[in-house]
């Protein structure tokens, strides 16, 4: 996990390359850099779905955060400029903003989405069971766990 690699983030630095991930340059920036966080989002949840072990006692969600503010936020900064510049520390500011916000809630619908086993493998699960009422806490998604645990 040591690098932002996959197939739909691939595209992106051919686009810098040809100047379209300029900030403020109206529609054309908008619909990329939504394009973009949903490229970057698909790898986010798809990499914390690959981390499995919450037995180990690892506080998985701190270091999915730490992966997305180094590794995420770097790449960001290499392929998101303003020709050629690196973006402003308000861009910069927005977008780990953004990264953590997007981490939480996909931490959080995986976690709500395996509630039953990590409540069924209780007391082993306990660091799965603290990272999901901080991401709860911090998404406002407990109806979505409410409901999880309903069904």
């Amino acid at each position: 996990m040591d690098r932002l690699s996959s197939q739909k983030l691939n595209v992106w630095p051919c686009v810098h390359n040809l100047g379209w991930l300029t900030p403020n340059r109206g529609l054309l920036w908008r619909t990329l850099e939504e394009a973009l966080h949903d490229a970057i989002r698909q790898k986010i949840h798809t990499s914390i779905e690959e981390l499995e072990d919450y037995e180990e006692g690892e506080n998985l969600y701190n270091e999915m955060i730490q992966w997305t503010q180094t590794v995420v936020l770097s790449w960001i900064r290499e392929y998101v400029g303003n020709n050629g510049k690196p973006l402003a520390n308000e861009d910069i500011n927005e977008w780990s903003i953004r990264l953590e916000k997007t981490c939480a809630d996909c931490f959080c619908r995986i976690r709500v989405a395996n509630v039953f086993d990590i409540v069924a493998d209780y007391p082993d699960s306990l660091p799965a069971v603290l990272d999901l009422k901080l991401v709860v806490e911090r998404t406002g998604l407990q109806s979505h766990l409410a409901t999880s645990l309903q069904e």
